[in-house]
């Protein structure tokens, strides 16, 4: 059984000071507990779900749609877009074509290149390209030094002729690549030569074809490991390498600056809260309802990628959060400071607060959820996550945060009675409650502890208001 507080009147209606305890049925207690557990798990859930949200990051995300969304026939002539083909002209290269111009990966080699396993070295390298890359007869597809030797060997007999006593067998020369690359250089092919060898010979670049429908991420992936096969010092790079290097160096960043935003805004809150309320504690129970985990699991259930726009939605849900907790948490200590009731704090809470934040939270999420519609799906994207964190924020703040603050009361006011948990060690002898319900020993949460002596005070200053509830207006609706 709980025990609940009521201010007395007496005949002449006026307000007696000592509270009247009457027993009310605990059942709620259990179900607040079950949920809390449930609200754990499921968010422990999501944040593992969420952990294997996609991170690529790909130039279509900035085109509009091969084949436009159906509302756009419902728009006036001069709010409809234009027609846009580049989509489709790129659609149709990568279905019809292995690789395109930019569909390239280049790996960077220092080494002599006059040394006489130079050349079948890179042969070896290119043999059993990953499937990311283009292969021809089982080798990967390049364009490298050897490139420009085969091209002058085709119109030139006597640097065939070269190229050919070059070699021991019926493989890539391997003696004399000093005299090869001179003649190259004195040859109409010197530009071409000096795209992929160095003036002094110590190092080359080669240029591998990927496939045009592979992701950036496995592309990048595949490079690097192609690049270990090369002797010496090797290293891919190109526009796709590099790319996916920014997009990884901005997902890590992204989660260092959420872990800080999370860290300073507790931080934050207990300084506020103790400034203003003197209850520092219920600054972390603010924290309680963000929605930062579910919802990178929303991003990963709609297929929408984590990259370097979608990022800054974890710092707004940060930010939305603790907005909407703020309001609940300051209201709901208001009210219970005024009559100790955690039941009758909530309800009025909800009514009064609570009706604020759905306003807040219509407005807003309708807002910027408009731009849902926008043909570019970037765009689309960062709006409805917008929308999706606003309102995961304001359910939270009215589902979660109430059954929090209950936990708050019981752990700070050192009432273990409220919970289940604590009546079930009060039967065990765990804990001393004493015989009307309420913990013997109290802490505030104002910081302060009791002195043995002193007349006892609860951890709120109980703020009696003589008028009644129907005529107190923070209780009319």
């Amino acid at each position: 059984m709980r025990v609940v507080e009521h201010a007395r009147r007496d005949e002449d209606g006026d307000v007696d000071a000592a509270p009247d305890r009457r027993e009310e049925p605990v059942e709620e207690f259990r179900a607040l507990a079950v949920f809390l557990v449930i609200v754990l798990l499921v968010t422990a859930g999501a944040a593992g779900y969420g952990a294997g949200v996609d991170t690529t990051f790909e130039d279509d995300d900035f085109l509009p749609p091969s084949e436009e969304p159906a509302y756009v026939d419902y728009l006036p002539g001069p709010l409809q877009p234009g027609e846009y083909t580049a989509t489709g002209t790129i659609n149709f290269l990568s279905d019809n074509f292995a690789t395109s111009e930019d569909d390239t990966v280049t790996i960077y080699v220092e080494r002599r290149m006059i040394s006489d396993a130079a050349l079948r070295s890179l042969a070896r390298a290119e043999r059993d390209p990953p499937d990311t890359f283009v292969a021809v007869d089982g080798r990967a597809s390049t364009d490298s030094v050897q490139s420009a030797i085969d091209a002058y060997a085709g119109e030139s007999p006597e640097f065939e002729a070269l190229v050919e006593s070059s070699a021991l067998d019926d493989g890539r020369p391997n003696r004399n690549l000093d005299r090869i690359y001179a003649e190259l250089r004195d040859s109409g092919y010197d530009d071409f030569t000096g795209e992929y060898l160095a003036d002094d010979d110590r190092s080359t670049r080669i240029v591998y074809a990927v496939e045009s429908d592979a992701s950036d991420a496995e592309i990048a992936a595949d490079a690097r490991r192609v690049a270990d096969r090369y002797r010496g010092d090797a290293i891919a790079t190109g526009q796709i390498v590099v790319f996916q290097a920014v997009a990884d160096t901005i997902f890590e960043s992204a989660i260092v600056s959420l872990a800080a935003a999370l860290g300073l805004s507790a931080v934050f809150l207990v300084v506020l809260f103790w400034l203003l309320l003197r209850s520092p504690t219920l600054g972390l129970v603010t924290l309680v309802p963000v929605t930062v985990a579910t919802l990178t699991a929303t991003m990963r259930l709609g297929g929408i990628p984590f990259n370097a726009i979608t990022a800054t939605i974890l710092a707004i849900t940060i930010g939305l959060g603790v907005d909407y907790t703020v309001h609940v948490a300051h209201r709901f200590h208001d009210e219970y400071s005024r009559g100790g009731d955690v039941d009758a704090a909530v309800v009025t809470t909800l009514r009064g607060t609570g009706g604020a934040l759905t306003g807040t939270w219509a407005t807003t999420a309708l807002g910027t959820g408009v731009l849902v519609l926008a043909i570019t799906p970037v765009l689309g994207q960062f709006d409805l996550l917008t929308a999706a964190s606003i309102t995961l924020a304001y359910l939270a703040s009215l589902i979660v945060l109430p059954p929090a603050l209950f936990v708050w009361v019981a752990v700070v006011e050192r009432r273990p009675e409220l919970l289940f948990v604590g009546r079930l060690l009060a039967a065990a002898g765990a804990i001393d409650v004493g015989g009307d319900g309420e913990s013997t020993d109290r802490a505030r949460t104002d910081g302060g502890s009791e002195v043995p002596d002193a007349p006892s005070v609860d951890a709120f200053d109980r703020q009696t208001d003589p008028r009644s509830p129907a005529d107190d207006p923070s209780q009319k609706r």
